[in-house]
């Protein structure tokens, strides 16, 4: 036979709730709204509030999309109209001259007859921000105001001139 297995019986009076109580920060999360519960998580997920934020400026951006184009929606530059897009250099020929893009060199393929487009290191035109362009702002007449805009090299040295966009820095 087995022994009969111990046990001990408890002089205080039966409380079912006794292994529920929480603490106040859990009982707070608890009872909290849905809508509490989800940004409490939500928080706490580091990837989520990045691109959240990353979300919201690029939506904030669209709000003031007309300000930040250098351009109206209309604007064709019909010399570069099939050029290829180009990236923003920070550094040309070693030094470090702040943001630019370089100019274009533009030969026709006599056996294709295409334009093609060589970049060309000596032609730098360097990125300003806030410079005066002149353009139709949701078919209002023409104005100034400010938008990102790039010079040539002549233009930065020879002060406030005009750049193909129209644009004086």
């Amino acid at each position: 036979m087995t022994a009969p297995l111990p046990h001990r019986v408890d002089d205080r009076p039966f409380d079912p709730q006794e292994g529920d109580r929480l603490s106040p920060e859990l009982e707070r999360y608890y009872m909290s709204s849905q809508w509490r519960m989800v940004w409490l998580k939500l928080r706490r997920h580091r990837v989520a509030v990045v691109s959240g934020v990353l979300l919201a400026a690029l939506y904030l951006m669209t709000i003031f999309a007309e300000f930040l184009s250098p351009y109206a929606p209309n604007t064709r530059h019909v010399d570069h109209i099939y050029a290829p897009p180009q990236s923003v250099q920070f550094f040309n020929q070693g030094r470090f001259i702040g943001p630019f893009v370089l100019g274009y060199d533009q030969t026709l393929d006599m056996d294709t007859l295409k334009r093609v487009y060589v970049p060309n290191p000596a032609k730098v035109h360097r990125l300003r921000f806030l410079c005066e362009a002149t353009r139709t702002i949701s078919g209002a007449s023409s104005r100034p105001r400010p938008t990102w805009s790039a010079r040539p090299r002549a233009a930065i040295s020879s002060g406030s001139a005009p750049t193909a966009s129209g644009a004086t820095c």
